[in-house]
């Protein structure tokens, strides 16, 4: 099998390996999920912190996320992955040892690392997408999200066991998990860099020559500038998808486990809700890529919308456990529907010499959408409560859905992806 004619067991090779290093990195993410807004109220000393953290997280991202995708366009994705992994292993010790040392600030730069790492891993579904078929690509995106089943199960259920471990070696239990989290990420990028060949960049390049020239040796044009892509509107719908549904998401989530905490739950119960809301985010990925094939976009994205609106508005009516994990649930599902139709239809309108780096100019801009709805969600907790921080995700939410009909109205030639 060689590089010049790319075959399907290739590709399904290639996104075996995506699979499985998303599994990987997402595994070492959530086992930190449900502790980063504790840890940044321990060491900060004030619930207005909450937020922080996420925050840094998502300003890691946004940065990461442009940069990672010029890297991967000049570089390839086997190398721009492997070095965002390399900053998680960063960023995990960072975190640990702030825990340990009661250092805030250095626990906001391990944030920061930690942002970046997971910005630049979440990449790997636009690696599926480039190597598919349109009619497939969504499904591809979905195997991607999928993994992060994996992540769902296994992250939170090893966090009081890491936290556990901490404590018999006599440190802070807080600090343990994200000792666990960098191990993690050093297997993830052993996996990636060791398996990832060819470069998917290169194979999705490939498909294209060979496509071409059974179109008469159709060229490819030259690529657009982020500014000439934001023209098409449909960009502007996935953009728009994914980046206000990430900021819902995140918004509610990082809120949810001091609101916990608020009524007496403890490691275990705060695990369960974010395993509930983490296996709602990636479970079933890969029926949302069918039906947003079978379908159509603009019905997935919408169906999305209103999973998120139902999930904020019962997530404040009960504070116990259970209905508290179905909340968390339908917003992880939300927000699934929104974000694997969403990256389906960026890379449906951009050419194949245009993806990395657009889809990195995307990615910043989804994650200062999410930056803007963490930041002040700390300091909404603190100043009008649970109740309101899933109120203004109501809102949020109702922009995508109003949004996408807009965007339906679309000429017809370009309706094409989102129908």
């Amino acid at each position: 099998m060689t590089l010049s004619t790319p075959s399907s067991s290739l590709v399904r090779r290639l996104i075996t390996v995506l699979f499985i290093g998303q599994g990987l990195a997402l595994i070492a993410l959530f086992t930190t999920a449900a502790i980063g807004s504790i840890s940044g109220v321990q060491l900060a000393g004030t619930e207005r912190a909450a937020g922080w953290p996420a925050t840094a997280q998502l300003l890691g991202g946004t940065f990461a996320s442009y940069i990672a995708g010029r890297v991967m366009n000049r570089f390839g994705r086997r190398i721009g992955l492997a070095l965002g992994y390399v900053v998680g292993i960063a960023g995990g010790l960072m975190a640990g040892l702030a825990v340990m040392a009661g250092s805030f600030g250095l626990f906001m730069i391990g944030m920061l690392l930690l942002g970046a790492a997971r910005a630049t891993s979440e990449q790997s579904r636009y690696a599926a997408a480039d190597v598919s078929p349109a009619p497939m690509r969504s499904r591809a995106v979905s195997i991607i999200v999928f993994a992060g089943t994996i992540g769902a199960v296994l992250g939170p259920a090893i966090t009081p066991l890491a936290g556990r471990l901490a404590e018999t070696l006599g440190f802070d239990q807080l600090a343990g998990p994200w000792f666990v989290n960098a191990a993690l990420m050093l297997v993830t990028l052993l996996f990636i860099f060791t398996f990832l060949r060819p470069d998917p960049r290169d194979v999705a390049r490939r498909m294209h020559a060979d496509a071409a020239e059974t179109r008469s040796s159709e060229q490819l044009p030259p690529a657009r500038s982020f500014r000439q892509v934001l023209a098409d509107p449909l960009v502007g719908a996935a953009l728009i998808s994914l980046g206000l549904a990430q900021a819902v998401m995140v918004m509610v989530m990082n809120i949810t486990p001091v609101h916990m905490t608020h009524f007496a739950h403890g490691l275990e119960d705060i695990s369960l809700v974010i395993s509930m809301h983490i296996l709602g985010m990636y479970g079933l990925s890969v029926v949302t890529g069918w039906i947003s094939d079978r379908w159509g976009r603009a019905p997935t994205i919408l169906i999305g919308s209103l999973l998120l609106i139902v999930a904020c508005v019962l997530a404040p009516t009960n504070s116990a456990t259970l209905p508290l994990a179905a909340s968390l649930f339908l917003l992880g599902l939300g927000w699934n529907f929104c974000f694997v139709t969403g990256s389906a239809l960026l890379t449906d309108r951009l050419a194949v010499n245009e993806r990395p780096s657009i889809q990195g100019s995307a990615d910043l801009v989804v994650g200062a959408a999410s930056v803007i709805g963490s930041l002040g969600s700390g300091e909404l907790m603190a100043s009008a409560g649970y109740g309101a921080v899933n109120a203004i995700g109501i809102g949020v939410a109702l922009i995508i859905l109003v949004a996408v009909v807009v965007m339906r109205r679309a000429p017809a030639v370009l309706r094409e992806s989102l129908d």
